[in-house]
């Protein structure tokens, strides 16, 4: 409906509506969706290397494929006593107990270098320091493996900074690259599959995604902090299975066909005089990831230092809020929202009733639920409940 078509007072509600439903989505910079912080001690984020963003979402979400998340190759050399499930279990409760390992990581977080071959050294430290305490022989004196020099050496690129192709015929299997040890990638996919479960039986949404690049951008002119807002969110389900050599893998499918785009940033950098570009298609097979990071650039052309990052991640975002966002959105009423007596009732406030009496006359009165009149109409409780309750 057009806005002149609306009266004063409906003009005046409206205002109060879209003032209101913007409150949903969260504009402070602790959002994810405007300033999502990469880990990679995190066990509630994945990042994948030497994978072709457009050839992932062809395959995951048009074609419906099952990808299978690969670890990085365990090294030659790695002595048959840390494969055991005891050692293991030793070296997970030695990561979270063991003061001096801890020490390090935090050090190197607050030196900013806390990259999978920085914790890889201090793990191998760790695991030196545990063999010794478990009473094991001394570890085979050998140069510490650096998981980025050991990808590269099997003909994996280590780059989170994905290419845009590949050449033919590569890239087109079902398994997604990672940069993690056999136990720590696992480990890190149990806790991201058990928040998603957590998450569904709590709110009934899935906050599980795989977000297909990042738009790298500063709050301000003077700002030099570069934040990375996630651009398109692919909803994602996280499988465990047990092969029948009794290995635990996961399997990663798609819940839809196409992402969601973040409107988050996109009312942000509306603020900023950045319109962000849709992310549509004519041909839901041929989806251009590529295109859209494309347009993205040209729409921050005028802003110096943004960029869009081709990186893929897998995490978990919060979207209830944005979920009630798009319900509100007048276009999808069949009446305009500030039509319906209901919704005029709540923007106006309880204390003003419509003239016949009805709609949100303001809170009921409290009533003495002991004197005998009141206890005959009050329901009978099993468990005691005061006044508010009853």
């Amino acid at each position: 409906m057009r806005a002149d078509s609306f009266t004063a007072e409906e003009q005046r509600l409206n205002r109060i509506y879209e003032k209101l439903r913007d409150r949903l989505l969260d504009m402070r910079l602790s959002n994810p969706m405007l300033n999502y912080r990469h880990s990679a001690k995190s066990k509630r984020q994945l990042q994948l290397v030497d994978e072709v963003p457009e050839q992932v979402f062809q395959h995951l979400a048009t074609n419906e494929n099952i990808f299978t998340i690969g670890a990085l190759p365990e090294p030659e050399g790695v002595p048959a006593d840390e494969l055991t499930d005891d050692f293991r279990a030793a070296f997970e409760h030695a990561r979270i107990m063991d003061a001096e390992f801890i020490a390090q990581i935090e050090k190197l977080e607050s030196e900013g270098r806390d990259d999978e071959g920085e914790i890889a050294l201090a793990e191998t430290q760790l695991r030196v320091r545990l063999r010794k305490k478990l009473g094991l022989p001394p570890r085979p004196d050998r140069q510490t493996v650096n998981p980025v020099e050991h990808a590269r050496g099997l003909g994996i690129d280590p780059s989170i900074e994905l290419r845009a192709s590949s050449d033919a015929g590569r890239h087109r299997d079902n398994l997604l690259q990672t940069l993690k040890w056999p136990e720590t990638l696992q480990a890190t996919l149990e806790k991201i599959g058990s928040d998603a479960r957590l998450a569904e039986q709590e709110m009934g949404l899935s906050t599980l995604f795989l977000v297909f690049g990042f738009l790298e951008w500063m709050d301000s002119k003077d700002s030099e902090k570069k934040l990375h807002a996630p651009l398109l969110l692919l909803p994602v389900r996280l499988d465990r299975e047990k092969t029948a050599r009794g290995k635990i893998v996961f399997k990663l499918q798609a819940n839809a066909g196409f992402p969601d785009t973040n409107l988050s940033l996109s009312k942000k950098l509306e603020s900023m005089d950045v319109v962000l570009p849709e992310f549509k298609s004519d041909d839901a097979s041929k989806l251009p990831i590529e295109d859209y990071f494309a347009a993205v650039t040209d729409a921050i052309a005028e802003k110096p230092g943004w960029r869009v990052r081709r990186w893929l991640t897998l995490g978990h975002f919060a979207f209830g809020r944005l979920a009630m966002y798009t319900d509100l959105a007048p276009e999808n009423w069949e009446e305009t929202p500030v039509r319906s007596d209901l919704v005029r009732d709540v923007l106006r406030g309880s204390e003003m009733s419509r003239d016949d009496g009805s709609g949100l006359s303001g809170p009921p009165d409290d009533h003495v639920i002991d004197l005998p009149e009141i206890e005959k109409k009050a329901p009978f409780l099993v468990h005691d409940a005061d006044a508010s309750q009853h």
